[in-house]
């Protein structure tokens, strides 16, 4: 089994991701832009951050689950850019 270190912004972006499940939300997208505007307010997401994020995830393939991380950086790129997020 390997362990792997993620660094800044990939251990807190998980976290962020999850709480709408909590909160009866369950979709990806809402899930992603919820830690996208969170991170982006709270300024632990920078731009770089969040290309670190898609970096991370870009290679994800897409399933019936799952949209592909491609389709999931786009998307988080937009929420983080939309100037209603204060």
């Amino acid at each position: 089994m390997a362990i792997v270190v993620l660094a800044g912004v990939l251990r807190l972006f998980p976290i962020w991701f999850g709480l709408p499940y909590l909160r009866a939300r369950p979709d990806e997208e809402t899930a992603d832009c919820f830690a996208v505007q969170r991170g982006r307010r709270e300024g632990w997401l920078t731009p770089d951050g969040l290309e670190e994020v898609c970096r991370f995830i870009s290679p994800a393939k897409g399933d019936v689950m799952h949209m592909s991380g491609s389709y999931r950086c786009d998307y988080m790129r937009k929420c983080y850019a939309d100037p209603t997020v204060r």
